[in-house]
């Protein structure tokens, strides 16, 4: 779960996926099915789905770093008060009583307007020229066009020591990021991107800075949007090295679209290193596609791993659930286990079918007897 935003070039593999199975399904064959399923082609869709996820974390791709503000003052207080930054609540002297400033940044390009704010505190030594013990108190940035708001972004204290960023900690920070734009560079099909995340953030080691809640959407203009989360189990719902994790990616179709959305929701367990995702497990993945159009209209599928499931690699035992509504409300329902050697269910339908199917793992029929 530690990757690279954004998701959108992950979009045709994963509607693939969200299939929840192998393409058109092969007509009757004889089962007394409500609908074009065989007991022979469901193995093969069940068997196949077991082992699509062998790259799970690739869909859920986040940021690593953020645009954190320098707490230096370029060339010193008297330079700042000289150029285009209005700065107030400090004197010339860098070393006065006074130990914060607030830099307020006016720029205007073309017909846009930007208004950066920072607030910054000089630490123990009241130099604001000496980043190594600054504190940046509060960050915001602002580009308005006219009324309307084309970029936001804030930076806030998420771990309660009134500092954002505080450069004199030879640990770490905790901040809260919120961002929305509605100019995206090189995109010109995107409409807008908006992000949530709290970070963990290194002074002055920006490589070291990870993610540890996370939320996302793209919203492009033909009306069709991403959503991503990944949060944590514990109570502030973050997720650190070691701990459980709940990672979702939704796509809601554009109005036009025969998807009207389409979910992957993955359960992991995080390796030590928040940066390299090969240390994390798979636990379990829920699938579930929704459609106006087609043959099959809601279909879903789901998997409980046993034990933890390592990188390129399909889980070994466990549970497992699907179904199926097709276009006529006709429907399926599977509940089951799988191992090793087979996969062994409770099959129920739409025409009071009620049957105990097993299939080897490759999804070939190996008993088939009605259940009463």
């Amino acid at each position: 779960m530690k990757r690279l935003f954004p998701v959108s070039m992950v979009v045709a593999a994963l509607f693939a996926g969200c299939s929840v199975g192998p393409g058109p399904l092969a007509t009757g064959g004889g089962d007394d099915f409500p609908n074009a399923m065989t007991a022979a082609t469901l193995g093969k869709r069940l068997a196949g789905n077991l082992n699509q996820y062998q790259n799970w974390d690739s869909s859920l791709a986040v940021n690593q770093t953020a645009p954190i503000p320098s707490a230096t003052v370029p060339g010193g207080i008297a330079k700042m008060r000289a150029g285009a930054i209005i700065a107030d609540s400090f004197t010339l002297d860098s070393t006065a009583a006074f130990k914060r400033i607030t830099i307020v940044h006016d720029s205007i390009v073309a017909d846009t307007v930007s208004r950066g704010e920072l607030i910054v505190d000089a630490g123990p030594d009241k130099n604001f020229n000496t980043a190594q013990d600054n504190k940046i108190l509060y960050s915001d940035l602002l580009v308005r066009a006219g009324v309307d708001t084309l970029e936001h972004l804030s930076l806030t204290d998420a771990d309660h020591d009134s500092a954002v960023i505080d450069f004199g900690l030879r640990d770490s920070n905790v901040i809260n990021l919120n961002y929305r734009s509605t100019r995206i560079a090189l995109r010109p099909d995107l409409a807008s991107r908006s992000a949530q995340a709290r970070f963990v953030i290194f002074q002055l080691q920006s490589a070291k800075n990870y993610p540890v809640k996370y939320w996302a959407q793209d919203t492009y203009k033909n009306g069709f949007s991403i959503v991503t989360a990944i949060v944590g189990s514990g109570a502030d719902s973050c997720f650190y090295p070691g701990d459980t994790a709940w990672g979702s990616v939704v796509f809601l179709g554009a109005p036009a679209d025969s998807n009207i959305a389409d979910t992957l929701r993955y359960t992991a367990l995080l390796g030590p290193n928040p940066h390299d995702s090969a240390d994390d497990s798979l636990l379990g993945v829920y699938a579930h596609a929704l459609k106006r159009s087609g043959h099959e209209r809601d279909v879903s599928f789901s998997f409980t791993s046993d034990s933890p499931v390592g990188k390129n690699r399909s889980p070994v035992a466990g549970r497992l659930a699907f179904a199926l509504t097709d276009e006529n409300a006709a429907w399926i329902m599977v509940n089951g286990t799988f191992n090793a050697q087979q996969i062994a269910v409770t099959y129920t339908d739409s025409k009071n079918n009620k049957l105990a199917l097993v299939w080897d793992r490759g999804g070939n029929l190996i008993s088939r007897s009605a259940v009463q």
